[in-house]
Formats: C-alpha cells, structure tokens, sequence
C-alpha cells in the first residue's frame, strides 16, 4: 500500500516523519508554499514533496492510501478534488478527528465511487502523531485490514508492546 499525504501543518508533518522513520516512503502535498519550502529544506529522506494535489496522485501508484490531516471544515473540498483521480483499491483516510456523522457522509458519496473511506481519530497532538500516537479507526472492515499494519506501526505501544491502535 503507497501513501500519500495530504497537510503537512504541525500534525501532518509529524505524522509523516513517524511513518518514514518505520521505513514507509511517503508522497505528500501541501497548499501553503511558506510551510512547504520550509518542509522541503528539512529534505527527509523517503518523504517526497509535490506541488499539487494531481502531481501527488500521479506519483503515488496505486493501491494507495490518501491520508487527510486538513482542519475538518477542508475535508470535504479535498475529497471532492480527488474523486476523479482515485480508484477501487484507493483508500481516503480522514486523520482529522471529524464528527462521526460527517465520516458516515463521507464513506457513502466515496462510495458511490467505488472508493473505500476510513475516518481515523489520531490521539497526542504533534508530539504524539510524532513519537506515536493512539489511533481509532472507522469505516471500511476491508479498507482497515490493508492499511492497520502502519498505522500499528506508528502507533504508541502499551508495556506489553501491543499496538495503541483499534
């Protein structure tokens, strides 16, 4: 599964820097130049910036996973632009904590599309999305089953070095 990252804000980022540290490559995208250009000088190895939305999709092979880290209230502009460009073995991965009825919207129009959707709450601020966090999924059984192995991952670990990750 190729991953993609959509927000590279303080979450985003540090999520992204935990995935490439377990050995992910990580394609990613974000709309602020300033945040972007300072991303860019930071040149993290496996994590490769794009200039566009279209650029990221085309450079990410499919089966993929597209993570939003976006403020809620963008999420559904995201999906709206990334419909077109996705397929059946894509899945949209909402990290943005939405309100459960706004995931339940979201999983049926991606739907329609043959696209699956999970809504994943990321628990820990940026600390954590960078040292591991604890993550609740939802959505798409099948969806979860492809994509669990990183986020179990990344996830924070109990003493018994289970995943924090259901």
């Amino acid at each position: 599964m190729n991953v993609a990252l959509i927000g590279l804000g303080s979450m985003g980022y540090n999520l992204a820097k935990n995935i490439v540290s377990k050995n992910y490559q990580v394609n990613a995208y974000e709309k602020n130049k300033l945040v972007f250009e300072n991303i860019k000088k930071d040149n993290i190895k496996n994590l490769c910036l794009f200039n566009s939305i279209k650029e990221l999709i085309k450079n990410t092979p499919s089966p993929r996973m597209i993570m939003l880290s976006l403020p809620a209230d963008k999420i559904d502009e995201c999906i709206n632009e990334l419909i077109n460009h996705l397929n059946s073995k894509d899945i949209v991965a909402d990290l943005g904590n939405s309100l459960y009825l706004k995931s339940i919207e979201r999983e049926k129009l991606l739907k329609q599309y043959n696209i699956n959707f999970l809504g994943i709450g990321i628990s820990g601020g940026p600390r954590g999305a960078k040292k591991g966090p604890a993550i609740m999924a939802g959505g798409s059984k099948s969806a979860w089953n492809n994509v669990k192995h990183i986020f179990e991952d990344i996830a924070a670990k109990n003493e018994s070095h289970s995943a924090c990750c259901y």
